[in-house]
């Protein structure tokens, strides 16, 4: 059984949701290395007088603040080249998908500012899907993946999105199903976060999709498979149009 664990990074203009992809047998190999990681950075805080980490967070450890407040900029990059080189040695797929509120209000008369956000993270979580279910079916074509999704506000919308996805997503009976979880009960959704955010950033930078699957892997390194999209115009134009049509 395959297990792939989700989570969304955005702001107020951008929404990116990513995650990764493997044997449900692999990840507590890869969570026991990121756990042990993380206990090692509480050790030394501790004698530091810095805040114990309850879980790594990227956003914060980008911008060294909350839990990371205190932490020098190297120390910030030590942890996430050494987090990249756990999640490399356990090789996960990476599936990301990002989209812009300028975009989506522009080419899409019913979005507006209250609803943007959601519409963003089902666009996302759809285009998501349709990657990962490309992906199974000419790697493993005798698997069949559950979905985990970071809990949150977005719980109706995936729903939503796994509903769309057994509509017109191709190979979609790939799909066991898409569920939310918390972050306390499983560490695999840190790296979901982690990866959510790096292609968060890389959007809001209005990347094209090609530059954006490229920078992507630059980060992470060529070891690591990458099934990265970005909603540009001309996509969001033909979703438009054909909204059951999603390969």
């Amino acid at each position: 059984m395959l297990t792939a664990y989700m989570d969304e990074s955005y702001n107020h203009r951008t929404m990116c949701v990513g995650g990764w992809l493997c044997h449900e047998d692999i990840w507590p190999f890869l969570e026991d290395a990121w756990e042990v990681r993380i206990a090692y950075e509480n050790r030394i805080s501790s004698k530091n007088g810095l805040k114990q980490l309850s879980r790594y967070k990227a956003a914060d450890c980008a911008s060294c603040v909350n839990e990371f407040e205190g932490w020098s900029v190297p120390r910030q990059i030590r942890l996430t080249k050494k987090l990249i080189e756990i999640i490399a040695k356990h090789k996960p797929v990476a599936f990301v998908f990002g989209a812009t509120r300028k975009e989506l209000l522009h080419k899409f008369p019913d979005v507006d500012d209250d609803n943007w956000k959601h519409c963003a993270y089902y666009l996302c979580m759809v285009m998501c899907l349709a990657q990962m279910c490309q992906f199974i079916h000419k790697q493993m074509p005798w698997e069949r993946v559950t979905i985990i999704h970071d809990q949150g506000p977005f719980n109706g919308t995936a729903q939503l999105a796994l509903n769309s996805a057994r509509r017109c997503v191709e190979h979609s009976a790939h799909i066991v199903t898409v569920a939310p979880m918390q972050w306390q009960d499983r560490v695999a959704l840190q790296p979901a976060d982690f990866i959510a955010y790096e292609g968060f950033k890389l959007v809001e930078a209005h990347k094209d999709g090609r530059e954006f699957r490229r920078s992507l892997r630059r980060m992470m390194g060529k070891q690591v498979p990458i099934k990265a999209g970005y909603a540009k115009p001309e996509f969001l134009a033909f979703f438009k149009d054909h909204p059951d049509v999603v390969t």
